[in-house]
């Protein structure tokens, strides 16, 4: 059946299949208002689609429709954020601890960590904790816990793994965590006297400190012995500091920055280096073919991609409060309890010295200008850079 113009219908209004259909023009184009049963309420129609185009007010049924349509995905969305919010502000502390030790696992924790978490968690934090909201547990709790086990050395180990398992939280921002809602007192270990107070340790002890950190940090290790960095500096890098890494005695490292803060959420961000510390610096080839390595495996693709990563935001770096965590755990691991990650820098300077530096290739490597010596300060061609980078490497070869 076609349409239908009776001769007393007004103007927009036609007969369709038995029904009033109400059309107008708007811009020159011409839009449905709808189908009515009857005269009036097509008629009613019409008069009030023609208020609305004098008003600027008019909508066609597709713009209704349209906006109908982006009204319900933005309510969705706001249910699916709100069930998010909830899921996470739900998550029991054995759920997360299943989690993150799958991350564990994932970023190469050695297996000898990895049983005495397991052993921790399930023997003294989960029957005690494990059914808590991850955010509920308390000051409360955490000493009720820690009375309750026997020794000094089970306290301390349940200690540190609790504090660990809520960083880790803190950082991801899991369980709507933005700190540890409660204190723990992890006692420093204890250093025997008589022991060696040198804070230059051997290649050998390097490659342990090394070995004892979690695969994706041992570089770490490398990078502040041999190229004499400090923390901040390390955490920086970003894959596009390195250049020319695949020929054999002409890779570099660029410093231009620093990672500042030990927490999200602290104003961590990118800064200069301490005054005078932004350089070029030879890579001897056994560290550059580390660096490949860890790059292939562990960074992004994008020149800013960090070279040591946040497990929650892989954009940015990891924050140095979780660093310190690792490098506690190995340092004693090494079976060097006492021994600071900075500890590595004067570790790589007097290496370098001992490489045969001169006076003035020494300040280069050590990067830090004072008034006094600025004026003899000479700085160190990069060739003998790389000769003096090529005897440093060779210690750790």
């Amino acid at each position: 059946m076609g349409v239908i113009m009776p001769a007393e219908l007004p103007r927009g209004i036609v007969m369709y299949r038995g029904l009033y259909r109400v059309r107008i023009s708007v811009g020159g184009k011409r839009h449905l208002v709808g189908d009515y049963t009857n005269l009036t309420d097509a008629k009613a129609a019409l008069t009030l689609a023609k208020a609305d185009i004098v008003r600027g007010a008019y909508k066609s049924p597709e713009e209704v429709k349209a906006e109908r349509e982006a009204e319900r995905a933005r309510e969705a969305a706001i249910l699916l954020a709100a069930a998010k919010a909830l899921e996470e502000k739900e998550l029991t502390v054995s759920a997360w601890a299943i989690k993150w030790l799958g991350q564990l696992i994932e970023t190469g924790r050695s297996d000898g960590t990895l049983r005495t978490y397991r052993s921790t968690l399930s023997r003294h934090i989960l029957p005690a904790l494990g059914k808590k909201k991850l955010g509920e547990v308390n000051q409360d709790d955490v000493d009720r816990l820690l009375r309750s086990r026997k020794t000094p050395a089970v306290r301390t180990n349940v200690s540190r793994v609790l504090r660990s398992l809520y960083l880790a939280a803190v950082d991801q921002g899991e369980g709507g965590l933005t700190a540890v809602p409660f204190r723990l007192h992890v006692p420093k270990p204890q250093v025997a006297r008589g022991l060696d107070s040198s804070k230059v340790a051997t290649p050998d002890q390097v490659r342990a400190l090394a070995e004892a950190l979690p695969d994706y940090l041992s570089l770490a290790a490398y990078l502040a012995a041999i190229m004499s960095l400090r923390l901040g500096e390390v955490l920086g890098l970003q894959r596009g500091d390195f250049e020319d890494l695949d020929s054999p005695g002409l890779a570099v490292l660029h410093i231009r920055r620093q990672w500042n803060s030990k927490a999200y959420g602290g104003g961590a961000a990118y800064s200069a280096p301490k005054a005078g510390s932004e350089g070029v610096l030879a890579v001897p080839e056994e560290l550059a073919a580390q660096v490949r390595a860890h790059l292939e495996r562990w960074v992004g693709r994008k020149k800013a991609s960090p070279l040591f990563p946040s497990v929650r935001d892989p954009s940015r770096p990891m924050s140095q409060t979780l660093f310190d965590e690792e490098w506690r755990a190995a340092r004693v691991k090494a079976g060097m309890p006492s021994f600071r990650f900075h500890d590595l820098r004067h570790t790589g300077l007097t290496l370098y010295a001992q490489a045969g530096a001169t006076l003035s290739e020494f300040l280069a490597g050590v990067r830090h200008k004072h008034p006094e010596v600025a004026v003899r300060y000479q700085h160190a061609t990069l060739e003998r850079d790389r000769a003096n980078a090529a005897v440093l490497g060779a210690a750790f070869g």
